[in-house]
């Protein structure tokens, strides 16, 4: 005698769905503004290098 002890049944094998239209769009409109960030930070570490020359002085203050 075989006795079951799984609680949940074996899930049913279903044929896998063709995504569509709306989810193609749903991905681009999340994956896009991460692709453009990525590109902005990657421009702008070239654009921008940070060494100690640079950073602000305590004598050169904008108030006096």
């Amino acid at each position: 005698m075989t006795v079951q002890t799984s609680a949940h049944p074996q899930p049913q094998s279903m044929p896998a769905q063709r995504a569509g239209l709306r989810a193609w769009l749903g991905l681009a409109t999340l994956v896009l503004p991460v692709i453009l960030i990525a590109v902005d930070m990657t421009v702008l570490s070239f654009a921008v290098p940070i060494s100690p020359q640079t950073w602000p002085r305590p004598a050169s203050s904008c108030c006096g």
